[in-house]
C-alpha cells in the first residue's frame, strides 16, 4: 500500500500524456450516474436535464484530452476541475437517492451499532459531553474542509504535479466510492434518526451554533451517513502526508483523531459508518495504486 514513485514525464505513454490520472474515475462515475438516470427515468424529476448536464461535464473532459489547454488560467482549471465536479455530484445524491430508495437504512445501522457496542454511541457519549468539548470537536470537524486543501496548495506551489495528480485521484476515488455507498445504503445519521433517544442537546460556547448552521446550509439534508466521507478523506490525508509530507503528518495525527471522534460525538455518524470508511480507505489506496501502475506506468514502491 505504499504510494507511487515520481517518474519523468517523458516516460509516460500516450494515455497518461493525454489523460490526467483523475479523469477516468470522474468519467466512470458520471457514466454510473447517467446509467442510473436512464434506469430511474420515470422517478427523477428532471432526468433529461440531469443527463444533458452529465454529458456536458463529460464532453468537457474529453475536449481537454483532445485539445490540451494552453495558458496558465486554462491549465489551472484543467488541474482543479474536480473541485467543482465533486460538490455537484454530492448535491446530486439529494435527488437520486429518493428516486432509487423508498426508505433509508438507518434502522440497520442503529442495530449494528447496538449489536457491536451494546449501547447507542451518541447517547452513551452524553456522559462526557461538555460545552468546551463540543466546541472543540465542532471546530475539529471542519478540518475536513481545510486539511486536504493544505496538501493541494503545497504540492501545487512546489510544482509537484505528478504527486498532486496522484493525491487528487485518491481523494476523487474516495469521494466517488462514498457516494456509491450513499446510493446503496442511504442513511440520515443518528442526529435525525435517533434524536428521540438523546436526553441532552449538543451545546457549545462561541462558534458551535454558527458552524453547525453553515454546514447544514452547505450540505442540505443528505442521506450521507454510510460510509463517513469525512473519516475516509482525512485518513487519506494521513496516508499521503506520511510518505511525502512527514512533518505535516505529525501535525495531522491529533487533528485526524479529533475529527474522527467528532463524527460520532456530534451525532453525524454511527460507529459502523466510521468502520466502513476505514475499509473504504484501504480499498481506495489499493485500487488507485493498481490503476496508476497499470494504466500510467507509475508503479507503487
Amino acid at each position: 500500500m505504499q504510494p507511487l514513485l515520481e517518474k519523468p514525464v517523458q516516460d509516460a505513454d500516450l494515455l497518461s500524456a493525454r489523460f490526467r490520472m483523475f479523469d477516468f474515475p470522474a468519467l466512470l462515475f458520471m457514466g454510473l450516474l447517467a446509467g442510473l438516470t436512464i434506469i430511474y427515468w420515470n422517478r427523477l424529476e428532471h432526468p433529461a436535464i440531469y443527463l444533458t448536464f452529465l454529458g456536458i461535464l463529460a464532453v468537457n473532459i474529453l475536449l481537454w484530452v483532445l485539445y490540451p489547454p494552453q495558458g496558465r488560467v486554462a491549465q489551472f482549471v484543467r488541474q482543479f476541475y474536480l473541485v467543482a465536479y465533486v460538490p455537484l455530484f454530492f448535491t446530486a445524491m439529494h435527488y437520486y437517492i429518493p428516486a432509487i430508495h423508498a426508505s433509508d437504512y438507518d434502522r440497520l445501522l442503529v442495530f449494528l451499532d447496538y449489536k457491536l457496542l451494546g449501547v447507542h454511541p451518541t447517547v452513551y457519549l452524553e456522559k462526557i459531553m461538555t460545552p468546551w468539548l463540543t466546541e472543540y470537536l465542532q471546530i475539529s470537524y471542519t478540518a475536513f474542509y481545510f486539511c486536504p486543501a493544505v496538501v493541494i496548495v503545497v504540492l501545487y506551489l512546489k510544482g509537484n504535479i505528478q504527486k498532486l495528480d496522484y493525491y487528487l485521484t485518491l481523494l476523487a476515488v474516495a469521494f466517488f466510492l462514498s457516494y456509491i455507498g450513499y446510493l446503496l445504503i442511504p442513511a440520515l445519521g443518528p442526529r435525525f434518526y435517533i434524536a428521540h433517544l438523546q436526553t441532552r442537546p449538543l451545546e457549545g460556547m462561541f462558534l458551535f451554533n454558527k458552524i453547525q448552521h453553515v454546514l447544514n446550509e452547505l450540505e442540505n439534508i443528505q442521506w450521507d451517513a454510510f460510509p463517513s466521507g469525512h473519516t475516509a478523506i482525512i485518513l487519506l490525508v494521513l496516508y499521503f502526508s506520511f510518505y511525502f509530507m512527514r512533518r505535516f503528518f505529525y501535525v495531522m495525527i491529533p487533528v485526524s483523531l479529533s475529527l474522527i471522534f467528532s463524527t460520532v460525538y456530534l451525532r453525524y455518524h454511527y460507529v459502523v459508518d466510521v468502520l466502513g470508511s476505514i475499509a473504504l480507505t484501504v480499498v481506495t489506496i489499493l485500487l488507485v495504486n493498481w490503476y496508476a501502475g497499470y494504466f500510467f506506468n507509475r508503479m507503487p514502491k
